[in-house]
């Protein structure tokens, strides 16, 4: 039997918490909970590392935001509802 080495690397506790963060961000955290959970004091340095994991943010934004406008003009049209 050969003796191989292996190809996979030892993971860190960094490497952990990047993941964790990361992990976090694509399944929807806001922001301020990605930043809680590392521990940070200021969302700049969160930003710093991670913005890139917000590609669509500001559509995201923007399309709810119209979701909240067409819901609310139904609801106008409907005294009832509001």
């Amino acid at each position: 039997m050969a003796n191989t080495k292996s190809k996979c690397t030892e993971n860190t506790f960094h490497d952990l918490r990047h993941a964790h963060a990361s992990l976090m961000i694509r399944n929807g955290a806001h922001l301020k909970v990605v930043m809680a959970r590392l521990g940070r004091k200021d969302v700049e340095t969160t930003l710093r590392y991670y913005a890139h994991l917000w590609p669509n943010a500001d559509q995201e934004a923007l399309q709810k935001l119209g979701n909240e406008m067409e819901r609310y003009k139904k609801n106008m049209n409907d005294p009832g509802q509001m």
